[in-house]
């Protein structure tokens, strides 16, 4: 057993908070009433197992203590250690570095805590003040656009208004697309752009280094197919400009040469216009300065090489903590504008805990993209969380526009939206002499590397950019009906007799339920593709427990693999070389809840195909047709990594830097799982894969939900716009976890939140492994009937639930949606500090009741005191169903069960449907 160190240095971060060393984690000390300094340390690192009567602490929540998970004795319980450590103690220091007090260890003293010595409890006194409340997030482990350096350069190099100009002379037209260079007035090194036209109204501009030292990243495998292209016509225009026309003629791209900018055309009205601000920005390719031979060299750099203070620009290596982050490559930044003329609303760019409509940025922080393992996020924020789609909707009343911006690298979107004024538009024909009173939003993306590849969506209706998005990342997989249903979760369900136990829970309280799930627990040593033999010895037979009554098992599979010679999995990926790998050339290894780990490959197609064929029922001892899968921790979190995720100078299958493809890490796991589970079953049934992060495209491959949020009712109100902007942004199967994951909700704060789940198209009840336990009969029968009456609801309504989603493979047709805002004769704005109103199930026909049917989830009570949110759900105008009274929907789903009978009857009776 590793002995613990006798004194405990701590990094001090602000008065009462330290850090433990080399990325230990994070100790919080805490004055009680009593005057006794208690310690909580949140350590993402470590996860530990309880004993009777003692609840222990878990990553950044529960009881406060130290335990040997935390600091490193991993396998001996926290009786043991007290025992062997009776009677010594652990020095803890201050912000001053006196110490604070002294930790006692002992078997007959549990929970640990800090008691203060008479000399000692004065110093802690002042240093701690008023008791400090647990934070989910340290501020300190995720950076804000100040200490990114790709975002400090682009603002001070766009300050001094370096200009591009078009070089019209170089045009040249191909058979897809028409190209010519642009040039930087200072660095004068050619860019080269092109502009393609693509059926269904989008253009696609693309600008990349004409001659690169070597290939820029192009992200692949998000399109479905090469888009098909349409042959832009060369129409006549002004000295200095050039203007590309589609073949109906409708729209058209009009560039001007110098300064170089791009409008974009319809019915002789401007609708968009590109680097109209002049914030074009391309960092090329370097040599390296120690590499750089002559004079001739350091002439070629893209990045003014006079500016001062170089470290602080982080050119070739930027530093973050205790992290240098060391760029062969140099820095490779891009950013491009576009100003929506006419626009105020906009919408997309997940995963945020933001409103609906996006915000204007102007003096706070920008949008970031960075996929990230937040636990218990913070709210009304703008740090990127777990999954990001760089792909936004502009919406006003008669047009609706998107812009895709296809770049998996650390991105950043900066919204400004002026006010209504006065000002000439594009000097052209007929639109020269017009002047308008309209307002202009404009969009600034920065992406960290790559190559400028974007998608303009022109609609002109908000269902032609849903239709033009999917046809370039697909649709909304059609899910197996089953997961449409409730699903009951937890971290964790401790062995078989447990699961035997909830699972007959329902059945006793006669409430539905489809899939059982398990989290890590149920593992070997937190081994995937394993079971451990002392808490599911028989995990055929607890599956076949659960065929019989017709219901599934979902279980986690994470990317991290633990090092372990003897772990076959393990073993064959070293074997194999198909782990990421470190910028030294051996396997980047990171510590995750296995300890010391491993990261598969996934960008390589022969590690998905192999991470495929683990599914298979000969290889994965113990699964069986029933059992489906759920990606975690797949940003990738790397607990000790920077920003708790993997340097970005880790290299990737082509040799390929991290920092290109990070927020592709995800999509490319849930792929490979989606693949085998497919290939299991021999393409006879579909696929259900729940994943936690994710990209443009993750819809084709299943499921996501809001990740780690907390049992408050601020969150449940912040999953309402969370949900409804990656609805809009292609993922419709989404969902938040039911009760929050983190805490203990109250039990009024429960039943709303299962209302509100029961309409969300992802509908699952989950919790961390500190809380209560909160099964739906646990809280008393005036709590549990009403949850009843939620998940009922949800049941009867499955038929229409299933033709929704059908609408959405097909017809890319959001499920969850703010109905009225989609119109193109409407503009509803967000304003959602009291109520609001959302449709919660879309409308399959093509008319919807003139008085919407609402659903009150939740009203201003004697006990919650909260004026909540009301649901409106849109129903088919052919059923004549009066208003429903409050927390009824029996009449409609009686109808809408009644009018798809035959259906349902044809989905249970098709393995293939139903799976």
């Amino acid at each position: 057993m590793e002995c613990l160190p006798k004194v405990l240095h701590l990094l001090p971060v602000r008065p009462a908070l330290f850090r433990l060393p080399s990325g230990g984690g994070i100790i919080r000390v805490l004055k009680t009433a009593g005057g006794v300094f208690v310690l909580r340390l949140s350590s993402p690192s470590f996860r530990h197992t309880s004993r009777p009567g003692v609840r222990l602490c878990t990553y950044c929540a529960g009881v406060i203590l130290l335990s040997p998970s935390h600091l490193g004795a991993l396998g001996s319980s926290p009786k043991a250690i007290a025992e062997s450590l009776d009677s010594s103690t652990l020095r803890v220091w201050g912000p001053d570095k006196n110490p604070v007090g002294r930790l006692a260890l002992s078997s007959s003293c549990w929970p640990l805590s800090l008691i203060p010595s008479e000399s000692e409890s004065n110093a802690g006194a002042r240093s701690l003040g008023k008791p400090v409340e647990d934070e989910a997030v340290d501020k300190n482990i995720f950076k804000d656009c100040s200490k990114i350096a790709f975002y400090r350069r682009q603002k001070q190099q766009l300050s001094k208004k370096s200009t591009y100009r078009a070089l019209l002379d170089s045009v040249t037209t191909g058979k897809d697309s028409t190209r010519f260079q642009i040039i930087n007035e200072v660095a004068k090194v050619p860019l080269l752009a092109e502009v393609y036209g693509i059926e269904g109204n989008i253009f696609r501009l693309k600008i990349n280094e004409e001659t690169p030292l070597k290939p820029r990243y192009e992200v692949p495998d998000v399109l479905t197919s090469k888009p098909s292209t349409v042959r832009l016509i060369s129409c006549s225009g002004d000295t200095g400009s050039l203007v590309l026309a589609d073949g109906k003629g409708d729209l058209k791209c009009h560039i001007t040469a110098n300064p170089f900018k791009v409008d974009l055309v319809s019915e002789e009205e401007v609708v968009m216009s590109i680097n109209s601000l002049g914030q074009l920005y391309f960092e090329h390719l370097q040599i390296p300065p120690k590499q750089r031979a002559t004079k001739e060299n350091e002439e070629d750099a893209s990045v003014d090489t006079t500016q001062e203070n170089p470290e602080e620009l982080g050119l070739w290596e930027e530093k973050f903590g205790n992290f240098v982050d060391v760029k062969v490559n140099g820095p490779t930044s891009i950013g491009l504008d576009f100003s929506l003329h006419g626009f105020e609303h906009l919408y997309g760019i997940p995963q945020h805990a933001e409103s609906h409509q996006l915000k204007n940025t102007r003096d706070g922080e920008a949008y970031r993209l960075y996929n990230l393992d937040v636990y218990g996020y913070k709210i009304h924020d703008k740090l990127g969380i777990y999954g990001s789609v760089p792909y936004l909707l502009a919406h006003k009343v008669g047009r609706t526009l998107g812009i895709f911006w296809l770049n998996a690298s650390e991105t950043l979107v900066e919204i400004n939206t002026e006010p209504a004024i006065k000002y000439t538009l594009t000097q052209m024909g007929p639109v020269a002499a017009k002047q308008k009173v309209e307002s202009r939003t404009d969009v600034h993306w920065m992406s960290e590397s790559g190559i400028i590849d974007v998608f303009l969506l022109t609609g002109p209706t908000p269902s032609d950019i849903f239709k033009q998005y999917s046809y370039l990342t697909g649709t909304q997989a059609m899910p197996p009906l089953f997961s449409l249903g409730y699903h009951q979760c937890r971290w964790n369900y401790e062995d078989e007799q447990d699961v035997k136990a909830v699972d007959a829970g329902f059945d006793e309280h006669d409430i539905p339920y489809d899939v059982m799930w398990l989290d890590i627990e149920h593992t070997e040593g937190k081994r995937y593709f394993t079971w451990d033999k002392k808490r599911f010895p028989n995990p055929k037979r607890m599956q076949e427990l659960l065929r019989s009554k017709k219901r599934k098992l979902v279980v986690i599979s994470d990317p991290h693999i633990k090092i372990d010679p003897d772990y076959s999995v393990y073993a064959k990926a070293k074997e194999q070389g198909f782990f990421v790998k470190n910028h030294e050339g051996g396997d980047f290894e990171g510590v995750c809840w296995p300890g010391l780990s491993s990261y598969l490959d996934f960008t390589n197609p022969k590690v998905r195909e192999w991470y495929s064929s683990l599914f298979a029922f000969p290889v994965y001892q113990g699964s069986t047709d029933i059992l489906y899968i759920w990606n975690d921790m797949n940003e990738p979190s790397v607990f000790r990594g920077p920003e708790l995720t993997m340097q970005k100078n880790a290299i990737h299958h082509g040799n390929w830097e991290h920092r290109e493809l990070h927020n592709l890490y995800g999509f490319y796991q849930q792929m490979a799982t989606a693949e085998g589970l497919i290939q299991r079953a021999k393409g006879k049934e579909r696929p259900f894969v729940l994943t936690r992060s994710f990209f443009a495209g993750s819809q084709k491959y299943g499921a996501v939900w809001t990740g780690d949020n907390t049992a408050e009712w601020s969150y449940l109100k912040i999953s309402i716009p969370m949900l409804l902007t990656l609805s809009i942004t292609g993922i419709s199967f989404c969902g938040a976890d039911v009760g929050g994951f983190i805490g203990n909700p109250e039990a009024e704060l429960l039943v709303r939140w299962y209302q509100a789940g029961a309409y969300q198209p992802f509908f699952r009840g989950h919790a961390t492994m500190n809380t209560k336990r909160r099964e739906p009969w646990l809280f008393g029968e005036e709590y549990t009937r009403p949850i009843r009456e939620a998940i009922r609801e949800r049941y009867a309504l499955l038929p229409y639930w299933y033709s929704l989603f059908y609408s959405a493979h097909v017809a890319s047709q959001p499920i969850m949606r703010i109905q009225r805002a989609w119109s193109r004769k409407c503009i509803i704005t967000s304003d959602i500090c009291k109520e609001y109103e959302v449709s919660m199930v879309g409308n399959v026909g093509t008319k919807v009741l003139s008085t919407s049917h609402c659903l009150w989830l939740a009203q201003q009570t004697p006990v919650t005191k909260h004026l909540f949110f009301h649901l409106q759900v849109n129903i088919l105008s052919r059923f004549d169903i009066p208003h429903p009274t409050p927390f009824s929907f029996s009449q409609v789903a009686y109808k809408a069960s009644i009018a798809y009978l035959v259906l349902r009857c044809h989905i249970y009776g098709t393995p293939y449907v139903h799976n």
